[in-house]
């Protein structure tokens, strides 16, 4: 109950029927007049209100005190569900994520022998440059005048090579079984210039 909403009248004494009668001079009118007086902010007051009855409700042991305490752990509640459904299934999806991109993706001609020739003159100390072509690193990595003689060999080698990595039919498995063959041949001379002999 708002303050404005509070009526007062008073008794009068009947001597016809000798009673006391209740004597009200207000007009029936008076709460539309009251209510068009009332402020914005009532509603403010009225849940300020609110709230300290049900606290003294709650205070004096009135109050049914198991309604509160599920208003009061819903909210907790809520955020649990949030927490192992949503949270679980965000890390889930990202372990996944995670495994896919760490499996290795094979590429067409990921297993060419050429990358072992690739992997030996960078043993030796001649390395590609990033963004190298592989035709230039290859020519500069044979200038030794002792590896002169593989230029050729290697040159058809990187033709295959190319083949595996890029043509839309590959390699056969006798042209496979070639490119390995002559990366072996390569890699032995490579390793006699090495020695020394």
């Amino acid at each position: 109950m708002r303050e404005r909403d509070a009526h007062a009248w008073c008794l009068a004494w009947n001597r016809q029927t000798g009673t006391w009668d209740d004597f009200d001079t207000t007009p029936g009118s008076w709460l539309a007049i009251e209510g068009r007086n009332a402020s914005l902010l009532d509603v403010v007051s009225d849940l300020r209100s609110w709230l300290v009855f049900q606290f003294e409700k709650f205070r004096w042991r009135q109050a049914d005190l198991r309604q509160y305490i599920v208003w009061s752990l819903s909210p907790v509640m809520l955020v649990l569900l949030y927490y192992i459904f949503f949270q679980r299934r965000s890390k889930q999806l990202a372990a996944a994520i995670k495994a896919v991109a760490a499996a290795p993706v094979p590429w067409p001609g990921h297993d060419s022998a050429f990358y072992r020739l690739e992997s030996s003159l960078a043993a030796r100390g001649l390395p590609r440059q990033p963004q190298e072509p592989l035709s230039d690193w290859l020519e500069r990595a044979l200038t030794e005048p002792a590896l002169a003689g593989l230029r050729a060999p290697v040159r058809q080698l990187l033709r295959l090579h190319y083949r595996y990595r890029f043509d839309p039919l590959g390699l056969d498995a006798a042209q496979k079984q070639s490119l390995a063959q002559n990366t072996d041949s390569i890699l032995g001379t490579l390793a006699q210039v090495k020695r020394g002999t």
